[in-house]
Protein backbone atom coordinates (compact mmCIF):
# COMPACT_ATOMS: atom_id res chain seq x y z
CA UNK A 1 0.00 0.00 0.00
CA UNK A 2 3.06 2.27 1.20
CA UNK A 3 4.57 2.01 -2.75
CA UNK A 4 1.20 2.71 -4.63
CA UNK A 5 1.11 6.10 -2.55
CA UNK A 6 4.94 6.47 -3.15
CA UNK A 7 4.06 6.11 -6.99
CA UNK A 8 0.72 7.83 -7.14
CA UNK A 9 2.80 11.27 -5.01
CA UNK A 10 5.51 10.78 -7.25
CA UNK A 11 3.41 11.28 -10.70
CA UNK A 12 1.41 13.25 -9.67
CA UNK A 13 4.54 15.90 -8.34
CA UNK A 14 6.15 15.04 -11.92
CA UNK A 15 2.70 16.45 -13.76
CA UNK A 16 2.96 19.32 -12.05
CA UNK A 17 6.82 19.81 -13.21
CA UNK A 18 7.95 20.17 -9.38
CA UNK A 19 10.54 17.10 -10.33
CA UNK A 20 12.10 18.88 -13.01
CA UNK A 21 13.95 22.37 -13.17
CA UNK A 22 16.42 24.30 -15.09
CA UNK A 23 19.47 22.20 -16.26
CA UNK A 24 23.29 22.62 -17.64
CA UNK A 25 22.70 26.21 -16.14
CA UNK A 26 25.97 28.27 -15.34
CA UNK A 27 27.68 25.30 -16.18
CA UNK A 28 26.46 23.18 -13.77
CA UNK A 29 24.54 19.72 -14.73
CA UNK A 30 22.25 20.29 -11.54
CA UNK A 31 18.80 23.11 -11.66
CA UNK A 32 19.70 26.10 -10.31
CA UNK A 33 18.02 27.21 -7.18
CA UNK A 34 15.88 30.19 -8.61
CA UNK A 35 14.00 32.52 -5.85
CA UNK A 36 12.47 35.61 -5.76
CA UNK A 37 11.03 37.78 -8.60
CA UNK A 38 12.01 38.87 -12.35
CA UNK A 39 13.61 42.07 -12.10
CA UNK A 40 15.29 44.89 -14.62
CA UNK A 41 17.71 48.18 -14.61
CA UNK A 42 15.66 51.49 -15.82
CA UNK A 43 17.94 54.60 -16.37
CA UNK A 44 15.70 57.42 -16.93
CA UNK A 45 16.77 60.56 -17.78
CA UNK A 46 13.82 63.71 -17.74
CA UNK A 47 14.22 67.06 -19.07
CA UNK A 48 11.34 69.03 -17.29
CA UNK A 49 10.10 72.75 -19.11
CA UNK A 50 7.52 75.02 -18.76
CA UNK A 51 5.40 75.64 -21.98
CA UNK A 52 8.16 78.36 -23.10
CA UNK A 53 10.90 76.11 -23.13
CA UNK A 54 12.59 77.34 -20.04
CA UNK A 55 13.56 74.38 -18.01
CA UNK A 56 12.07 74.20 -14.68
CA UNK A 57 14.18 73.50 -11.03
CA UNK A 58 13.12 71.36 -8.11
CA UNK A 59 10.64 69.38 -9.80
CA UNK A 60 10.28 66.11 -7.91
CA UNK A 61 10.15 62.70 -9.87
CA UNK A 62 9.28 59.16 -7.51
CA UNK A 63 8.45 56.07 -9.29
CA UNK A 64 6.19 55.21 -6.47
CA UNK A 65 3.47 56.49 -4.12
CA UNK A 66 4.89 54.14 -1.38
CA UNK A 67 8.08 54.52 -0.06
CA UNK A 68 9.14 56.19 -3.05
CA UNK A 69 13.09 56.78 -4.10
CA UNK A 70 13.24 60.62 -5.14
CA UNK A 71 15.33 62.34 -7.66
CA UNK A 72 15.02 66.59 -8.56
CA UNK A 73 15.86 68.43 -11.60
CA UNK A 74 18.41 70.63 -11.59
CA UNK A 75 19.22 74.18 -13.16
CA UNK A 76 19.08 72.58 -16.57
CA UNK A 77 15.60 71.00 -15.67
CA UNK A 78 16.92 67.35 -16.08
CA UNK A 79 16.54 64.41 -13.60
CA UNK A 80 18.85 61.71 -14.14
CA UNK A 81 17.24 58.32 -12.05
CA UNK A 82 17.97 54.43 -11.59
CA UNK A 83 15.42 52.46 -10.77
CA UNK A 84 15.27 48.32 -10.37
CA UNK A 85 11.97 47.22 -10.28
CA UNK A 86 10.16 44.61 -11.83
CA UNK A 87 7.85 46.22 -13.84
CA UNK A 88 8.09 49.25 -16.68
CA UNK A 89 8.01 52.25 -13.84
CA UNK A 90 5.41 55.03 -13.73
CA UNK A 91 6.89 58.05 -12.33
CA UNK A 92 5.14 61.18 -11.02
CA UNK A 93 6.12 64.76 -11.12
CA UNK A 94 5.49 67.62 -9.01
CA UNK A 95 6.13 70.43 -8.32
CA UNK A 96 7.47 70.94 -4.36
CA UNK A 97 8.32 74.71 -4.27
CA UNK A 98 5.22 76.35 -5.30
CA UNK A 99 5.77 79.74 -6.92
CA UNK A 100 9.71 79.67 -6.64
CA UNK A 101 12.04 78.37 -10.15
CA UNK A 102 9.37 80.08 -12.35
CA UNK A 103 6.43 79.64 -11.08
CA UNK A 104 3.29 76.63 -9.32
CA UNK A 105 3.10 73.84 -11.87
CA UNK A 106 0.77 70.95 -12.64
CA UNK A 107 1.83 67.63 -11.71
CA UNK A 108 2.11 65.08 -14.16
CA UNK A 109 2.01 60.95 -14.15
CA UNK A 110 4.50 59.21 -16.87
CA UNK A 111 3.11 55.79 -17.51
CA UNK A 112 5.14 53.64 -19.68
CA UNK A 113 2.82 53.92 -22.51
CA UNK A 114 3.79 57.56 -22.24
CA UNK A 115 7.70 56.87 -23.49
CA UNK A 116 9.84 54.79 -25.39
CA UNK A 117 12.57 52.22 -23.54
CA UNK A 118 15.87 51.23 -25.41
CA UNK A 119 17.04 48.21 -24.18
CA UNK A 120 20.83 48.56 -23.70
CA UNK A 121 21.83 44.94 -21.52
CA UNK A 122 20.44 41.89 -22.46
CA UNK A 123 18.55 39.13 -20.24
CA UNK A 124 20.24 36.40 -18.83
CA UNK A 125 18.05 34.45 -19.45
CA UNK A 126 16.91 33.82 -15.74
CA UNK A 127 15.65 36.35 -13.65
CA UNK A 128 17.65 40.16 -14.73
CA UNK A 129 15.46 41.14 -17.63
CA UNK A 130 18.08 43.44 -18.91
CA UNK A 131 18.53 47.08 -18.43
CA UNK A 132 16.61 50.07 -20.69
CA UNK A 133 17.33 53.43 -21.35
CA UNK A 134 14.74 56.06 -21.35
CA UNK A 135 14.90 59.97 -22.66
CA UNK A 136 11.91 61.67 -22.04
CA UNK A 137 10.68 65.42 -22.58
CA UNK A 138 7.78 66.64 -20.02
CA UNK A 139 6.69 70.07 -20.51
CA UNK A 140 4.73 71.21 -16.99
CA UNK A 141 1.75 73.72 -16.95
CA UNK A 142 1.08 76.42 -14.75
CA UNK A 143 -2.08 75.82 -12.48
Amino acid sequence: MKVRWYRLLTWMLGTMGLSSGCTEMYGSPYPAPMYGSPYSDFSVRIKVTDENGTPIKGIEATEKKYDPQKHYSDENGEINASYRDIIIPTIFLNDIDGEANGGDFQSATLKHEDYELKQTKESDKAWYDGAFDANITVVLKKK
